[in-house]
């Protein structure tokens, strides 16, 4: 967590963080899970019209009995040159350039076998990045999207999957939650961003809730026809407006407050506009993000 300085907590210190490769002894009784952390960086936000430009993966065993990590892995890195221009705004934000991309290609094989290897994928934004890598797999001829072992694995998110709100922090970025546990990183680079997730759920010993919370099948909730003013309502309850729907669509209600998510339309968004047009569906743990 944020260390105050000795001057009454008028400043913090942050430290730099170097994420250790580490192996602990095995317990008596210890149940390993496999995961990895991903990130990508690409050339836009939109996953049909933007290319992954890299990627980053560490995978990473931890104790399913203590949620402690174990063993960090020897991650993976790779650039890709994008089929058109990189927008200048990219390099501003990564410092990746167009002349670092020429001739580059992920290798995707290697990306996708640590990913199968995997009993869970993490990553800060999963409902991004799930959708640019599993794109980007069929994009570059390799194609898995019928492979049983690859559109069903389990994903979970670091920024939606865990309640961030104790910290009372107006932004739930990967930075500002790293500053907020006593660490800074290099951001922007996809095996940066990696390594400081990962050091991220070991400081704030968020990991088995992580776990638990990505195994839990939800409800998305379609809120079709809610009046426009009702926007910022329901922007701020966490959901999201689909524009080829034309629709607010929020991406993971828990099963046993699905009732209490309908009362809360209803009270503060339909009024007395029937909720015809509201849709909730099931999604297995394997289905979100997706």
């Amino acid at each position: 967590m944020i260390h105050l300085s000795q001057d009454g907590g008028e400043t913090v210190t942050l430290h730099r963080f170097a994420l250790p490769h580490k192996t602990v002894p095995a317990q008596p009784n210890q149940k390993l899970v496999h995961a990895v952390v991903l990130d990508t960086e690409t050339t836009g936000i939109e996953p049909l019209t933007s290319e992954v430009i890299e990627i980053g993966i560490r995978p990473f065993d931890f104790d399913l009995n203590t949620g402690e990590v174990v063993h960090v892995y020897e991650g993976y890195s790779g650039l890709q040159e994008p089929r058109n221009p990189l927008p200048p705004e990219i390099t501003q934000v990564t410092g990746i350039k167009p002349e670092d991309l020429v001739g580059q290609r992920i290798d995707w094989q290697k990306a996708y076998d640590l990913m199968r290897s995997a009993a869970l994928i993490i990553a800060h934004n999963a409902s991004f990045d799930r959708k640019q890598v599993e794109l980007a797999v069929q994009r570059w001829e390799y194609n898995k999207s019928t492979d049983p072992t690859w559109v069903k694995k389990t994903w979970a998110c670091t920024l939606t999957n865990i309640d961030w709100s104790y910290l009372h922090s107006p932004s739930k970025s990967l930075s500002v939650l790293c500053w907020l546990h006593g660490f800074y990183y290099n951001a922007h680079r996809a095996l940066d961003d990696v390594d400081a997730t990962l050091n991220l759920l070991i400081e704030s010993k968020k990991l088995l809730l992580l776990y638990t919370m990505a195994l839990m099948p939800v409800h998305e909730v379609w809120a079709h026809g809610s009046p426009f003013e009702s926007k910022d309502r329901l922007k701020g309850r966490g959901y999201k407006w689909s524009g080829e729907d034309r629709c607010w669509v929020h991406p993971g209600v828990l099963p046993h407050l699905v009732d209490a998510e309908r009362a809360w339309l209803q009270a503060e968004v339909y009024g007395k506009i029937p909720m015809s047009k509201v849709q909730v569906k099931r999604l297995e743990s394997w289905q979100r993000f997706k």
